[in-house]
């Protein structure tokens, strides 16, 4: 007796469309294909597609404070450089966090994190970085953590620690020092599984980039990078010398960076939803298929430049900005996303596959991202149990 079945309907199985077909689900995995399986609950799937849960594997979901008018500010033709020169941007988000408690901090991430659940995301990378004290970054980590246990019925949170900025009157030395100091402290206390770091001209420099990345990697930590975001600073080069599980942003990337890239076997993940509110190029997508890059999509979801919790809507940004398939779409929010966070066991539907699924109403894969206005979801499963269900 399986637990559930999904019978009749078509499916997105292993990158490819499987139509009639019904999936039975044992123990929160996907147990089997057969049909006239007996199971305890029974999904009618005709008129309905069945897509692995959605993953993002880049957000910046904790935080406090609201940045709506550098939205504005961007619209009469501000940079984002500059607005972050200025004292706006990451530094504005910094001062609005630490000055809220972990109770606020908590309760304003978890309505934030329901929202991407109500959409599909069913597996959530979420960093640290608006802290940069000791202090406020364990405040972060441990409120990210606390909703990891907290929400694990509903969704699989990824923790990661982000060296996001140096304020401009720091010393940049000293701060470097007492970044690899705090990471001692954080793998003391298991706060979280990827270290990051922000290598750019506004943020960190090569040199101190590969020190923060090496001790990580000394400690044991998985390693990301937001690469190649604003200029070409050869960032990439460095996430493939480093051996980096996914290199982020990648607007400016070099064709070299992205050819290092693939012989390390580093996940590039796509940001199409900041380069849109940022009204940025995309970065060089047809020389990724060439190199046959199996590239992820994340929402990037930040109070700055990325105010976006729908991997729908990011897989759709990528389809129109990036140029990319629709079926380069599903599987960067899918099973290259899971690449992207280090993990085998989802973003496939697979036999053997946590059974984390997305039902909606539709009979195409195309349909997912065509009926974007349309609340097309009709049943989200995670670990083989229906935690959501639609009219």
């Amino acid at each position: 007796m399986y637990d559930l079945v999904i019978k009749n309907v078509n499916a997105y199985v292993g990158r490819r469309v499987e139509e009639g077909i019904d999936i039975g689900i044992s123990d929160g995995k996907v147990a089997s294909f057969s049909k006239n399986i007996k199971a305890r609950r029974i999904i009618e799937g005709e008129g309905l597609f069945a897509l692995p849960g959605l993953i993002d594997p880049h957000t910046h979901t904790v935080f406090a404070g609201n940045r709506s008018h550098e939205f504005a500010l961007r619209a009469e033709g501000a940079r984002y450089e500059d607005i972050a020169r200025a004292g706006g941007g990451i530094l504005a988000t910094v001062k609005a966090t630490r000055t809220v408690g972990k109770e606020v901090l908590y309760y304003l991430s978890k309505q934030r994190i329901y929202t991407a659940i109500e959409q599909g995301t069913t597996t959530m990378e979420i960093k640290s970085g608006y802290g940069l004290t000791q202090e406020a970054e364990f405040k972060m980590l441990e409120v990210i953590n606390l909703l990891k246990t907290d929400m694990s019925d509903e969704i699989d949170i990824v923790p990661t620690f982000l060296a996001h900025a140096i304020d401009s009157d720091t010393d940049r030395v000293k701060y470097v020092n007492d970044i690899i100091r705090m990471l001692e402290k954080i793998k003391e206390k298991s706060l979280c599984e990827f270290v990051d770091v922000f290598m750019d001209v506004i943020a960190f420099n090569k040199d101190e980039t590969e020190r923060i990345l090496t001790k990580a990697k000394e400690l044991g930590f998985k390693l990301k990078l937001h690469a190649d975001e604003i200029e070409d600073t050869s960032a990439s080069i460095l996430a493939a010398k480093m051996k980096a599980v996914s290199a982020d942003h990648l607007l400016k990337a070099s064709k070299q960076g992205l050819e290092e890239l693939k012989e390390s076997g580093t996940v590039p993940v796509l940001l199409p939803a900041t380069a849109f509110f940022l009204k940025e190029s995309a970065p060089d997508i047809s020389y990724m298929r060439r190199l046959a890059l199996d590239f992820a999509i994340g929402s990037d979801f930040n109070p700055g430049s990325s105010f976006i919790l729908s991997q729908r809507w990011a897989g759709l940004m990528g389809i129109q900005l990036y140029n990319l398939t629709v079926q380069e779409a599903i599987d960067a929010i899918t099973v290259n996303a899971a690449k992207a966070i280090d993990r085998e066991d989802i973003g496939n539907l697979e036999l053997g596959f946590k059974a984390d699924v997305v039902i909606f109403k539709g009979n195409s894969l195309e349909e997912f991202f065509y009926n974007i206005s349309f609340p097309v979801i009709k049943y989200i499963l995670k670990h083989g149990r229906v935690i959501r269900e639609y009219k």
